[in-house]
């Protein structure tokens, strides 16, 4: 029985030291250092997190704005010392905590860094910690950690070979406008940042050809920022490029080479292609009176060598939607499209076909 016992209560003491032993593991001790932290949880290194803003909240601009808008609260000379702490629980890539939920208790330098780079990212925003990071990498809002592994200090905005900082527990208060050097960025123990977080905001504009060939390279721009689409054209044997559609269908077009859109989102524009079904041979000259009157063709094409186009000559064609002249032809008869609506005449720029066009209300597209 006694043998029981003393079984019974080595266990109870191995029990309790194993207890004691994981809280030592999930806290780290608070002794000669300005943080602590709490191990809430390991999480897969591949979680996402969605947008919780739109583009214009992540900017540097923005995240520097929100930053510099807590000077009045935290003003220059304020006391601020190890006594003064934060808490927040944050998703932690990189370091000791890599792939973990953590409540970080920061105090002095430390607390005061992360209410800034809260105020910035927003405290749902993961924390990365790197080491060796370049002075060409660094950005507004990055988080030191220098003299040693000692201070902490946040960049409120990057010089061209220095930073500008705000940091707290400064000779026991708040301090803003300290510079540093870029090789005294690149000597910091480590930086935190949450810009690896920050949802990509950009939209990407595809071309297709749609059955041609020389569709223009792609154009990457960010989301809501205004874009002019490439200039070149794509080709296709036989037919005429009208411009661009999201439809690959699309029987008309509805943006221009060169034309300035918002784009808010990825797109792909394909080719709107004007394939004649009625052409003509080119030993016709002369498209004489009342030739194809209400001929039920979409597109017609004249033969280059062509001269004229007579009275009546494409009269009450009310499917017919465009129409090839070209440069060769130099009268055309005011009743040549007599009763047809919304025509488009495509020709060479200051032909008679763009005369005709302009004094009779029709569109001109110029083509090659």
């Amino acid at each position: 029985m006694r043998k029981m016992k003393t079984t019974l209560v080595i266990l109870a003491a191995m029990l309790l030291c194993g207890i004691l032993l994981l809280n030592a593991a999930a806290a780290e001790a608070t002794e000669g250092k300005d943080y602590s932290v709490r191990i809430l949880e390991r999480i897969p290194n591949d979680i996402s997190r969605e947008a919780a803003h739109d583009s214009a909240w992540y900017r540097e601009d923005a995240v520097y704005a929100r930053m510099m808008a807590l000077k009045s609260s935290y003003p220059e000379g304020m006391p601020w010392t190890n006594d003064n702490t934060y808490s927040r629980t944050y998703l932690w890539y990189g370091g000791s905590w890599d792939g973990m939920r953590i409540t970080y208790t920061g105090m002095g330098c430390v607390g005061f860094a992360l209410i800034m780079s809260d105020a910035g990212f927003g405290s749902d925003m993961p924390m990365y910690q790197k080491y060796g990071v370049p002075f060409s990498e660094i950005r507004v809002g990055d988080i030191l950690r220098i003299n040693n592994d000692t201070h902490s200090v946040i960049v409120t905005q990057v010089n061209s070979s220095s930073v500008t900082l705000a940091e707290g527990n400064y000779n026991s208060s708040i301090h803003w406008g300290r510079t540093m050097s870029a090789s005294e960025v690149e000597a910091a123990n480590y930086v935190l940042t949450r810009w690896p977080g920050v949802p990509q905001f950009t939209s990407t504009v595809s071309y297709d050809a749609n059955g041609g060939t020389g569709a223009p390279e792609a154009q990457t721009v960010s989301t809501g920022d205004s874009l002019k689409l490439r200039t070149a054209k794509p080709s296709r044997k036989g037919c005429f490029f009208l411009g661009w559609a999201e439809d690959a269908g699309a029987a008309a077009a509805v943006y221009q080479p060169g034309e300035t859109v918002i784009v808010e989102e990825d797109m792909t524009l394909y080719a709107v292609w004007a394939v004649p079904d009625l052409v003509l041979p080119s030993s016709v000259t002369a498209v004489t009176e009342e030739s194809f009157r209400g001929d039920a063709f979409r597109f017609a094409k004249l033969p280059e060598g062509a001269k004229s186009i007579g009275k009546n000559a494409f009269a009450s064609c009310t499917k017919l939607k465009y129409v090839y002249i070209p440069a060769s032809v130099t009268s055309i008869d005011s009743s040549a499209f007599s009763g047809v609506s919304g025509l488009t005449v495509l020709g060479k720029s200051g032909s008679a076909a763009e005369d005709f066009a302009l004094d009779q209300g029709y569109t001109f597209k110029a083509v090659p």
